[in-house]
């Protein structure tokens, strides 16, 4: 778990329980990029089953 104070707006968010930071890598015509997604969830989850609805979207 990690601290959220730092995050403006978050009272906004009714039972904020979760920041997701999804980097993904993709190598096109033999260049690199590198994204990063970020998602706010009121679930609570563990991160694999986060990786998987997330790749599966």
């Amino acid at each position: 778990m990690m601290d959220i104070d730092w995050m403006a707006g978050k009272e906004a968010w009714e039972a904020l329980n979760t920041i997701i930071r999804y980097r993904c890598w993709r190598t096109v015509k033999g260049e690199q990029t590198v994204s990063d997604w970020y998602y706010i969830s009121n679930t609570n989850r563990d991160a694999q089953e986060y990786y998987r609805y997330l790749r599966g979207h």
